[in-house]
This record gives C-alpha cells, sequence and structure tokens, in this order.
C-alpha cells in the first residue's frame, strides 16, 4: 500500500474579497503536513505523491483535481484543507478559496458535500480528511440521518477536524503568523515530531487522538472531533518518533490486520462505523439466570503476554440453522420473554428493521418492525406490568419503544439526541422501568417505559458513547458507559454523578460493555478493537487481573451469565465467540466454531433451562447456540 498513496494538501491564505482576511499561518501549516508526510523517519511518503495546492482560485478545476486523484486512488488517498471554513443556508460546510464572494458561498466556494461524494465512489482502501477550518466539524456532525447511513457504509474513512460541530478553528494573531501554522495543523505536526512516548513503533490516527485533544485542551485551544468508518483506523499513519531512534527508516509500515470490507461496487456486506458494544441481558426468569459465580477470592491475576498456545476446546452446538431475515448486517441482539413468557431474540441491522424470534421454534414472530429511518445500532427487551417492551436505537438519532402485546406492535418515536444513537440498555432507576439510550452526541438520555419521557437531563460525557450497561453497586443504581476516547465512564445515577475516575486500560474505543457479580460482588466485562477483554471491580474501580487475550481481531460484543454453576463472559468479533470462565480467574474455557463471518453482536439467556447464546452476524444472520453441550 505504500507505493499507492495519493495526498492532495489544500490552503487558501489570500482572498479577493476584502472581508476575508487573510491568514498567513495557512502557508506555514501546507509546508508542516507535506514535511511529516515525506519524512522518511515519519510517515514516509514519497515527494511525488503529495501535491500542494497554495490559494487555489476557483471552484471547478480543484473539484475535477479532488474527483480525479479519488477514483485514480487504490490504496492511500489524503486530502488536507486549511483556511476559511462558512457555513451555508442548508447547513452544508464550505471552503474558501481565493475567488470567494462571501455574497455567493454557493457558487464560488466548495461545498465539502461534493468531496464526501467523490470519497464514497473512490476505491482507495483508507481515504484520509484533515479540515483545518472553522466550523470543520460540521463535516462529521451535520449529516442527514440518510446521509449518515450511507456514509459510515463507506469504507475506510478517517475524517479529522479542527473542531466540533458550529465550533470555530483558531489561529494565532496577525503578527505572529510569519513563521506559526494555524493552531491545529501546529499541534498536529508538533505531535507527529514528538511520537508517543511508550507506544507501539508505528502510531494510527485513533492512537493519536487523545494525545492530540490532550494537547488543545491544556493550551485552552478548539477541540478536535473525528469519524472513523470501517477499519480505517488500523491503518499506521506514522512512525512513533518516541521509540527507538536506531529504528530502521524504511517509510514502509508493518502489515497491520488492515482487513477493510469489499467495496459496495463488488456486492459485499460494509462493516459499520467504528462503534460496536454489547449490553448485559440480565434480569427476569430469562435471562443470565441465577448469576451467582463462585467466590471473588479465587480470581488469579495472569499475565497473557500472547495469545494461548495450548489447543481450546471447541464448545457450542448451533441450534438448528442461522435465522434468515435481515438483508444487511446484524448490529444487535437480545434475549428476553415474549407474550406468555415464551422465550425470543430480538435483533437490529443495518437494513433499518427490528425482528423478533422465537427461541423455542427458531423462526420469525410476525413481521420486521420498521421506522427506522437509519440502520438500528441498539436493541433492548424489558417487561412492563408484565407486558413486553422491546426498545429500539438508530442512526436515525430516535429511540422507539415497542408494545408487543399490539398486533402489530406499535411504536412510539422518542427524540431529543442529535446525532447517532449507538447503544440501547434496560434497567431501573430510581424504582422504575427504564431505557437508557447512548449517542455519539456524547449523552445517555434516561427514559421512562411507563410515561415514555425523558427523565431528568441527558448525562454528558466526555466523549462519544458508544457502548452501555446498567446494574446496581452497594444499594446505588449504575449506568456504564463505553466511550471513544477509550474509558470505561461509571455513572451513580442515585448519586448524580461520575462514582469514580474514567477507568482506562484499553488501548482503543471501548466497543462492549457487559454487567454480572462474581462471587457476590458486581464486575464489568469490556472489550473493543485492541482484541482484549477485560474485567472490572466496580466495587473499588480498578482492573481485575491482567487482559483476558485470545481475539485476533476487534472484539464487537461481550455478554455474561452462568454456566454449570461458574460465571461466565462470551466474547465476539472475529468470526469464533470465546467463553471466559470468571470464576476461575478468566480461564478461556472454550471457543465457539468459526462462523466464518465476522459476529457483532451477542447475547446470553436461559431457554427452558439450557444456557444459550444468540449472535448476530455480519452476513445479515442470527445464530442460536447450546453452550452446554459440545
Amino acid at each position: 500500500m505504500n507505493g499507492d498513496r495519493r495526498a492532495l494538501l489544500i490552503g487558501t491564505a489570500d482572498h479577493t474579497d476584502r472581508r476575508l482576511p487573510s491568514v498567513r499561518a495557512v502557508e506555514n501549516s501546507l509546508d508542516g503536513m507535506r514535511r511529516i508526510l515525506v519524512d522518511p523517519s515519519l510517515c514516509g511518503w514519497q515527494d511525488e505523491q503529495v501535491i500542494v495546492r497554495r490559494n487555489p482560485v476557483k471552484v471547478v478545476p480543484l473539484l475535477k483535481e479532488i474527483r480525479q486523484l479519488a477514483a485514480d486512488a487504490h490504496g492511500v488517498l489524503l486530502l488536507y484543507f486549511a483556511g476559511h471554513g462558512k457555513v451555508l443556508r442548508n447547513g452544508d460546510l464550505s471552503l474558501l478559496l481565493t475567488s470567494t464572494d462571501v455574497d455567493m458561498l454557493e457558487e464560488t466556494a466548495l461545498n465539502y458535500r461534493r468531496i464526501r461524494e467523490s470519497l464514497q465512489d473512490s476505491p482507495a482502501m483508507v481515504k484520509i480528511v484533515i479540515l483545518d477550518c472553522c466550523y470543520s466539524g460540521r463535516a462529521v456532525e451535520a449529516l442527514a440521518a440518510g446521509e449518515i447511513t450511507e456514509y459510515v457504509g463507506t469504507r475506510g474513512v478517517i475524517t479529522l477536524t479542527a473542531s466540533y460541530g458550529d465550533k470555530t478553528a483558531h489561529v494565532v494573531e496577525p503578527g505572529a503568523q510569519a513563521t506559526a501554522m494555524t493552531s491545529f495543523t501546529g499541534q498536529f505536526v508538533d505531535l507527529i515530531q514528538d511520537g508517543l512516548p511508550g507506544e507501539s513503533t508505528w502510531l494510527t490516527i485513533t492512537e493519536l487522538y487523545p494525545a492530540l485533544r490532550e494537547r488543545l485542551r491544556s493550551r485552552g485551544l478548539p477541540l478536535p472531533d473525528r469519524m472513523i468508518t470501517d477499519m480505517a483506523d488500523r491503518f499506521p499513519f506514522t512512525r512513533n518518533a518516541a521509540t527507538d531512534a536506531a529504528a530502521d527508516h524504511d517509510g514502509v509500515p508493518p502489515r497491520r490486520s488492515v482487513t477493510l470490507a469489499p467495496s459496495p461496487r463488488t456486492g459485499g456486506k460494509r462493516r459499520p462505523a467504528v462503534s460496536r458494544r454489547r449490553i448485559l441481558m440480565g434480569g427476569g426468569a430469562l435471562g443470565a439466570a441465577a448469576l451467582a459465580g463462585g467466590g471473588w477470592a479465587v480470581w488469579r491475576s495472569f499475565n497473557h503476554a500472547e495469545p494461548p498456545v495450548t489447543p481450546i476446546p471447541s464448545g457450542g452446538v448451533a441450534l438448528g440453522t442461522a435465522l434468515s431475515g435481515h438483508t444487511k448486517g446484524v448490529w444487535d441482539v437480545a434475549i428476553g420473554e415474549g407474550l406468555n413468557g415464551a422465550p425470543i431474540a430480538v435483533s437490529g441491522g443495518e437494513d433499518k428493521t427490528v425482528r423478533i424470534w422465537d427461541l423455542r421454534t427458531r423462526r420469525p414472530v410476525g413481521e420486521p418492525l420498521r421506522g427506522h429511518t437509519g440502520g438500528v445500532w441498539g436493541v433492548g427487551l424489558s417487561r412492563l406490568d408484565g407486558v413486553p417492551v422491546l426498545v429500539s436505537g438508530s442512526v436515525d438519532q430516535t429511540v422507539r419503544v415497542w408494545d408487543l402485546s399490539a398486533s402489530p406492535p406499535r411504536g412510539i418515536v422518542l427524540h431529543g439526541h442529535k446525532d447517532t444513537i449507538k447503544a440501547i440498555a434496560m434497567g431501573e432507576y430510581d424504582g422504575r422501568q427504564v431505557a437508557f439510550s447512548g449517542s455519539e452526541d456524547h449523552t445517555v438520555r434516561v427514559w421512562d417505559l411507563r410515561s415514555r419521557r425523558q427523565l431528568g437531563k441527558p448525562i454528558t460525557f466526555p466523549d462519544k458513547v458508544i457502548a452501555l450497561a446498567s446494574g446496581r453497586v452497594n444499594g446505588h443504581d449504575i449506568l456504564l458507559a463505553g466511550c471513544l476516547d477509550h474509558t470505561l465512564q461509571v455513572w451513580d445515577l442515585t448519586a448524580g454523578r461520575p462514582r469514580y475516575a474514567p477507568l482506562i486500560g484499553h488501548g482503543d474505543p471501548v466497543e462492549a460493555v457487559a454487567m454480572t457479580d462474581l462471587g457476590g460482588k458486581p464486575v464489568a466485562i469490556t472489550g473493543g478493537p485492541d482484541k482484549t477483554v477485560r474485567v472490572w471491580d466496580l466495587a473499588a474501580g480498578v482492573q481485575l487481573g491482567s487482559p483476558l487475550i485470545g481475539h485476533t481481531d476487534w472484539v464487537w460484543g461481550v455478554a455474561a451469565g452462568t454456566l454449570d454453576g461458574h460465571t461466565v463472559a462470551l466474547s465476539v468479533g472475529d468470526g469464533i465467540g470465546r467463553l471466559w470462565d470468571l470464576t476461575e480467574g478468566g480461564r478461556l474455557a472454550r471457543q465457539l466454531p468459526d462462523q466464518n463471518t465476522s459476529v457483532w453482536a451477542v447475547a446470553l439467556g436461559d431457554v427452558l433451562g439450557t444456557t444459550v447464546a444468540v449472535t448476530g452476524n455480519l452476513n445479515g444472520t442470527v445464530e442460536l447456540w447450546d453452550l452446554h453441550r459440545g
């Protein structure tokens, strides 16, 4: 991939419209970006792979160049812009060129929507967009629901912006711009040149982002934003300057496992944006029945440096053929009770539907539930006055509460979130049955299932929320939120504040979280792109033992329950589900047979006395597994 790279660096420092001030720092920013890209000890691009366009005058020639570059790129495509940004009347971000007339922005400025369209059509494996201008955050936050669905389905896109939403970017005073870069680019370039001590030899944008954010925050500068789709954040962007200087500087990054989904034109399924998680399904006669593990004191601290080399027994037998119905990937599953206490599973997917499955007959219950205008990221099941209630959350920014006693089930739409809803969890709050919805707008909202209304103000977190679970710790209602900033946030609902500082350990976003009891003590189980599963003592706020290692790819989902009297966790992601015996210190007890497809979601429950797992898969199927057999 190193030989097939194309970069276009665009900067507008001067304007014919005198109402637009010149920004000399843009020139320095272009030079700084080019310098780190072609430095063989850093990014390692070739000179001829990097094109610089200073003060482009007209939209059409520049747009043609972008489209041609996007069409020709098959490896890595990088687009960078520094200059003024404005918001058009329709809410779109526009990038101002030298001849831009502020009274005619639609005609004389480059609408970012056109760049996005070029990216969607490009065959490039990895597409990186870096925007250093005011309102650049709208490139990731101002998409309509349908556009988000299309954008997150575009493979391999990294969008890094100088600010959130409608926030402005920052540049030093004119008198200091002769040698200075714009603030965002300056900090980005300095970070690349400084590196990250203690980190790996090569760094991805995801690994760089927290340090970049902290640099900007500590200096009182606008905070950046980013969106990453598919597996793009595995692309090694730069060599870590803080590693051994004697390392080989051949400019060729290591062959990380960057398994990107097929191009839409190949007819293959498309992986969702970076953000999967799983919620513990618990409570009720069904579910993680009798979560009573065998003793906190027997938890053994251990340190897996590498995946186990001894053979791991296979376990779990598929109950019949896979359940088919979804036309695209299944993003979430849950287990619960339907009418008359019948065991059911529900699934939500990229095809914008929610489906209900009878776990005894392994057949669909009724027609798919329709109404969402975007993919369904989260589903949950609960009961209210003996009536099953299903809750779903979607890319369309809405929560829907479905009364399953109605025929057909009725869905009440709940509004409030300002961005994609990535997670749903069910639980209790102040004695009420509630649903929690977590969103990329950095908030979790609490919904009263009886009144169908929001309770209180949204709970706000420092970064995007992509995983949720709920439970009780020492008599307090607790909410767990896995976030994009690599942290597990523990919110004390009873006290109305964080229980303690964020739990830090994962090297990537916390994509999956579940909660259960281990020897009478509350614990959380988490997973993410760093391929690890971690167990946390929620009473003490510390990690238990070392990470559980065995997955060869991202951990998209985790669930917890009991099996043969032991507390267990099941993690999925790379096609092989791994069952961890938490009672025995996190021992890898068994593996589900390889499903030959990425597994995005998992739930555990009890069906007629048998512990079963339900998985949701990339290929659109739902699988039911008997964990006692095999």
